[in-house]
C-alpha cells in the first residue's frame, strides 16, 4: 500500500513537471510576464526566522524576462555554526515520520515541489494553493515567496 501511494505521488509530480514544461513552451502562464507584475530579472534568495522547532524557511527564486523561471523551496534546520544539518527537501526520513503520524500521503516530498509549480505556472503568489496537510509550510514558502518577489519588484 505504501509503495503504491508512494509510486502515486512521484506520478503526480512528474505530471505536474510535465504540465510546467508544457505550459512555459506554449507561451502560457509565467512566460507571458504582465507588466503589471513583471520582476526585475535575477535571482532572489530570501531565508525566513527560524520557527519554534528551529526549523527555517529558504527560498530562490530566478526572473529571466520579466517572468519567473525557476523556483526552489526548502526548510532546513542549523546548527550553532550555522551549517545545515537537516533539509527537508529530499529528506525520505522526515517524510515517514510525517506519513506516520497521519493518515494521507501528504509529505514534504509532495508538498514543496507543488507549491514551486504553481508559483512557477502562475507568476502569481496570490494563485498558490494550500496543499492540505502540509500547512506550516504553505504559510512559510508564502512568508519567503512574498520577501523574494517584492525585492524582485525594486
Amino acid at each position: 500500500m505504501k509503495r503504491r501511494l508512494k509510486r502515486s505521488a512521484i506520478i503526480a509530480l512528474v505530471v505536474l513537471l510535465v504540465a510546467a514544461v508544457a505550459a512555459i513552451a506554449a507561451g502560457r502562464g509565467a512566460a507571458e510576464a504582465d507588466p503589471v507584475t513583471a520582476y526585475s530579472d535575477g535571482t532572489y534568495y530570501v531565508e525566513g526566522e527560524p520557527d519554534a522547532r528551529g526549523r527555517q524557511a529558504l527560498i530562490e527564486i530566478t526572473v529571466l524576462n520579466g517572468a519567473i523561471i525557476a523556483v526552489h523551496y526548502d526548510e532546513v534546520e542549523r546548527n550553532e555554526a550555522g551549517e545545515v544539518t537537516m533539509s527537508k527537501r529530499d529528506n525520505y526520513g522526515y517524510a515517514g515520520g510525517w506519513r506516520a503520524a497521519r493518515d494521507d500521503d501528504v509529505t514534504q516530498l509532495s508538498a514543496f515541489p507543488a507549491y514551486e509549480n504553481q508559483l512557477l505556472l502562475t507568476g502569481d503568489l496570490g494563485k498558490v494553493d494550500l496543499v492540505s496537510g502540509a500547512t506550516g509550510s504553505y504559510e512559510s514558502f508564502k512568508e519567503v515567496a512574498a520577501e523574494a518577489l517584492e525585492r524582485a519588484r525594486r
